[in-house]
This record gives C-alpha cells, sequence and structure tokens, in this order.
C-alpha cells in the first residue's frame, strides 16, 4: 500500500510538473511594448489602427482614431503579450529577485522595500538598500541601529557629539533621529526606505520634540 501511494504521489507531482507552464527569457525591442501615440508603456486592453498598423493604448484611441479613420480594433492577441511580458526589478542588484509585468514597473519601482538609500553623512557617497545602509552605518561610521517597538510610549537618550542616530523599526524600516546640533533639519521622524533619507514631517525646533515611529510614540531628550 505504501508502494502503491508512493507512486501514485510521484505521478500526481509529474502531472502537476506537465501542466505548469514553461517560462523562458527573452530579448525584444523595447518600443514594442508602447503606445505608438503617447509612448507610455501598453496595458490591456490594446488597439491596433487597422489603416496603418499603428499600435495604441485605450487612453489614445479615441484621439488616434480621428487622425486614421480607424483604431477601433481591439487586439486580443497583444493584450495576452504586454500582460505577460515581465521584467527583473530594476533594484536587483539591491536585493530584490521579483518579476513584474513591464507596465507596472514604474509603479513597483517606486514601492520598492528594496529601493537604494543614501547616506545622510556628509560627504559620504555611499547608496544601498536598507540591510545594507545598517551594514555601513556600523562599519564605516560606527553607528550601531537601537531597535524600536511600534505601539508601545519609550524614551530615548542621545548624545549631541554625533550628526545622527539610527533606529530600526520591528518591520525593519530604518529611520534616523538628527541631533539638535545636526546641520539635518530638527529632530523628527526620518525614513530611509525611499532613495534618499527625507523627513516626513517638519517638527517645532528644540533640544527636545516629540518623536514618533509609525504607531510607536517617543521622546527623545539630548546630552552633552
Amino acid at each position: 500500500m505504501q508502494g502503491g501511494g508512493g507512486e501514485g504521489g510521484g505521478a500526481v507531482t509529474a502531472a502537476g510538473e506537465a501542466m505548469a507552464p514553461v517560462q523562458i527569457d527573452v530579448r525584444m525591442d523595447v518600443a514594442l511594448l508602447h503606445c505608438q501615440a503617447c509612448l507610455l508603456p501598453l496595458k490591456p486592453p490594446v488597439f491596433k489602427c487597422e489603416a496603418a498598423g499603428h499600435v495604441v493604448c485605450c487612453f489614445c484611441r479615441a484621439g488616434h482614431a480621428t487622425l486614421c479613420s480607424r483604431a477601433g480594433t481591439h487586439c486580443g492577441e497583444l493584450d495576452a503579450v504586454v500582460g505577460a511580458a515581465k521584467v527583473p526589478c530594476p533594484y536587483k542588484v539591491f536585493g530584490c529577485e521579483r518579476y513584474v509585468v513591464y507596465h507596472g514597473a514604474a509603479d513597483h519601482q517606486r514601492a520598492c522595500q528594496c529601493a537604494p538609500c543614501s547616506c545622510p553623512e556628509p560627504g559620504c557617497v555611499f547608496v544601498g538598500s536598507r540591510a545594507m545602509l545598517l551594514d555601513h552605518f556600523a562599519a564605516g561610521h560606527q553607528r550601531h541601529a537601537v531597535t524600536v517597538r511600534y505601539g508601545r510610549p519609550w524614551n530615548l537618550g542621545f548624545s549631541l557629539s554625533r550628526r545622527w542616530h539610527v533606529l530600526v523599526g520591528e518591520d525593519r524600516s530604518v529611520f534616523l533621529s538628527p541631533s539638535a546640533r545636526s546641520a539635518l533639519p530638527p529632530p523628527s521622524r526620518w525614513s530611509t526606505s525611499g532613495r534618499t533619507a527625507r523627513p516626513k514631517r517638519r517638527p517645532s525646533s528644540g533640544a527636545s520634540c516629540p518623536w514618533s515611529a509609525r504607531r510607536a510614540t517617543a521622546r527623545t531628550t539630548w546630552s552633552s
């Protein structure tokens, strides 16, 4: 019985592998994936101008029809192509392993958690992912991150001798807390989840101010 079950399981696995779609990497002229009217990436539904063979998106269909008289033919074959054409994330070198549909690549890039961050230290040209940035802070600037928890109050005491301090949230979000004497803006919530570190909001100036990290609330105090 066990032997029979094993053979049956193997047959099911083989059948599943046989049904899995085969994917390949191809190279093609990227212009073929762009609307010939607005030049933006095509996404379904795609239309074809029968008069001159122009391929246009649904937004340009009406306007192009007035130029070529016929731009209303829906091209289902191209829908399948532009809906399946995938490219690696441009931040692959920074750790993102996702392949995204070409027409959605820009949206993914704006939200990608592997987007590179710039080091806030003046004169430092380092650029890397959040994980790389934390390693760089420790190795290049001797700044070790302080782990914080969301949803609970806590106090932080920082020395004024340093220009900025690194905090890491439970979800590995990286925050910078500039010191009161720093050339950076006054202490506030900073996030390096985008391309560069930038303040999310600007509180009133002073040596002590409320600081929040998403769902957490805290108060930073500064000492010489």
